[in-house]
């Protein structure tokens, strides 16, 4: 109950902001939009700083998913975000930056946080991998399953600037 109270307290004081970081993040279709609002308060919690920008062509492309990818699309966002909460809760900085656009008639839902220490490129998407610790490293596992089963989507991760970047591309 205390997570609901929080949760609407941040959709009332966000949804109306002009400015700021979350400005774009009541624009989203409710799905995205809710598991963004409901990270705020974990992200929040651990001091971390989130940038959220979002194109308006985006909503609208957003908006026009099918219900099924549409789940999946939010099921990975939602990995992707724990993930990159995780990594950056300890590190000095403590950034993660979200950005929705389009691009070559696909959505990129560009997701880039802070981490610290290392990390294998190789073996980040093997079952039972993590950095972050013993009985972890399932996350990542289950985002390629997802997108192995569809043709419409791709995930690239890579190290740019210091910096663990997820890129989810959707297409069309």
């Amino acid at each position: 109950k205390n997570y609901e109270k929080i949760l609407l307290e941040l959709i009332e004081k966000y949804q109306n902001t002009k400015n700021g970081f979350y400005a774009n993040i009541s624009k989203l279709p409710k799905g995205i939009k809710g598991l963004i609002y409901y990270k705020i308060i974990i992200i929040k919690d651990n001091n971390i700083n989130l940038n959220c920008l979002s194109s308006n062509e985006s909503y609208k492309l957003i908006d026009s998913l099918d219900e099924n990818l549409y789940f999946k699309v939010c099921k990975i966002l939602g990995i992707l975000l724990d993930n990159a909460i995780e990594a950056t809760k300890n590190t000095v900085s403590k950034n993660i930056l979200i950005d929705i656009y389009v691009e070559n008639n696909s959505i990129i839902i560009y997701v880039e946080n802070d981490f610290k220490g290392k990390v294998d490129l190789y073996k980040i998407n093997k079952k039972g991998y993590s950095t972050k610790g013993n009985n972890r490293g399932y996350g990542l596992n289950i985002v390629n399953k997802i997108i192995k089963k569809d043709s419409n989507l791709s995930l690239e991760q890579n190290i740019k600037n210091k910096k663990f970047v997820s890129i989810l591309e959707i297409k069309f």
